[in-house]
């Protein structure tokens, strides 16, 4: 499995990279995690090599970081690179420490080579989210959703571009943005974006047997609807409530546009989600998909205190 997992990393364009499992005493304080956190139970070297490997690691992100700012120091300002490997936890003098696998990624820099045609573009959140829905969608596992992050859990991303992926209902890590106090420790001059998988729980969730579907033999329909929302509203709660409202013709549901400011008030944004229904009996009739969009719209609109745009 972690085979796998190393090829579908190449596949998109991330170089693996290995790095010590010791990491410096100060690094969980660069990473601004709080006192009762566990990935400050570091395990302690007895005679480290020096100041910068006195404690094994217990995330990988520092380690990552270090490989950003040693190329950052050879004027290289683009990099996708991941690592596989251990963390250690300390479970006090007398036990082991707790040993835990887990995958990371990096992303800085431009989104793809600079071609004499086109000017670089910028990498940003929905890059290093994109490349984590297509390894889980590639690994099979569904049910993926993303959830706002709680400041605790990963208090070296930037609150407000980060998020905690869950999977059937539990974390399986998290995604998002390095804080700026966290890149200025590195000597990070640009944006990095940073992802972290628990390896053990990811494979846990992998299909034993993978299912097919014929082809569908009749064409879909699209509706759209647009909802005035509380600005804190996750979208993915909009996308979840239709999925689960019982209507067996919804085939799927996308969010396509998230619009904010004025004539929106402060506190709301405009939310458009595209729901796809089709048949596998027959072709269907506008007026039944009207009737049944009319029924989820007002769901929506009572399930999550919304308007409809004036």
């Amino acid at each position: 499995a972690k085979a796998r997992l190393r090829q579908l990393m190449r596949g998109q364009g991330f170089t693996e990279t290995v790095n010590y499992s010791f990491i410096s005493d100060g690094a969980v304080d660069a990473l601004l995690l709080d006192e009762d956190d566990p990935r400050r139970r570091t395990v302690k070297i007895l005679n480290p090599r020096s100041e910068d490997q006195a404690v094994m690691r217990t995330t990988l992100v520092p380690g990552l970081l270090e490989t950003m700012e040693r190329n950052l120091a050879q004027q290289v300002k683009t990099l996708k690179c991941f690592e596989l490997g251990k963390v250690f936890e300390d479970c006090g003098r007398d036990d082991q420490p707790h040993e835990e696998e887990m995958l990371a990624g990096l992303w800085a820099g431009a989104r793809s080579e600079t071609e004499w045609f086109g000017k670089p573009v910028a990498c940003d959140f929905y890059d290093i989210k994109g490349a984590v829905e297509s390894l889980l969608a590639a690994l099979q596992i569904r049910g993926v959703v993303y959830r706002t992050l709680q400041p605790a859990e990963a208090p070296y991303l930037r609150a407000d571009a980060a998020a905690a992926i869950m999977a059937h209902g539990q974390p399986v890590g998290y995604l998002g943005e390095l804080a700026p106090a966290v890149s200025k420790h590195f000597n990070l001059k640009q944006r990095v974006f940073i992802f972290e998988l628990a390896v053990d729980r990811v494979q846990a969730l992998i299909p034993d047997r993978i299912k097919a579907r014929p082809v569908p033999k009749f064409p879909s329909i699209a509706r759209d609807v647009t909802l005035i929302v509380p600005h804190a509203l996750a979208a993915g709660a909009v996308c979840g409530h239709i999925r689960s409202s019982g209507e067996a013709l919804v085939e799927d549901v996308r969010i396509f546009d998230v619009f904010t400011g004025a004539p929106i008030p402060v506190d709301k944004k405009s939310l458009s989600v595209r729901v796809i229904y089709r048949s596998a009996q027959g072709t269907l009739e506008d007026e039944t998909v009207n009737a049944i969009h009319q029924r989820l719209s007002v769901q929506l609109l009572e399930a999550f205190d919304a308007q409809l745009p004036p």
